[in-house]
């Protein structure tokens, strides 16, 4: 079963990179990890921050160079604010001036190749994922986190239900 995941696994991504050659890869791409040790990258993670790190790992996050690619109504452009890069979590992570500051928090970060280590490896992936969760970009994660803070969630709802 394992052998014909793996192989579904490289046919599904030469098909993909066969579409697009440009493509820019992904860290679930470069080292897609198919074994029982994948889990480790998880553990002790929140349901939230688990699937935030699977949305960095493989770049289906709601970022507007994701949200562009899928054509979504609104999102005019992949670019960030910063208008530097498209808004990816490598340039957020990496090089995005906007988050300079409270990336300040994290193990240093200077290269793509640095990012896709960090999320690859299990002693670091999580805080990665709670950094994320932190910047606020990804509403969609509002009151997971304001669960997690142990916010007042009436007064959440109803100041959500203004704003939203």
């Amino acid at each position: 079963m394992l052998r014909d995941w793996k192989a579904r696994w490289e046919a599904d991504l030469a098909a993909a990179r066969a579409r697009r050659p440009d493509r820019r890869l992904e860290p679930a791409d470069t080292s897609p990890d198919l074994t029982a040790s994948a889990l480790a990258k998880h553990k002790g993670l929140r349901k939230h921050e688990s699937s935030m790190l699977t949305q960095i790992r493989t770049g289906k996050i709601g970022l507007k160079a994701f949200l562009h690619q899928r054509r979504v109504p609104g999102v005019l452009t992949p670019r960030c604010s910063c208008e530097e890069a498209d808004e990816t979590p490598q340039h957020l992570f990496v090089d995005c001036p906007e988050t300079a500051r409270a990336r300040r928090e994290l193990p240093e970060l200077r290269t793509p190749r640095d990012f896709i280590d960090q999320v690859r490896n299990p002693r670091t992936a999580g805080a990665l994922a709670r950094w994320m969760l932190r910047l606020g970009r990804l509403r969609q994660f509002e009151l997971a986190e304001s669960l997690r803070r142990g916010d007042n969630i009436e007064a959440w709802v109803r100041g959500g239900l203004a704003s939203g």
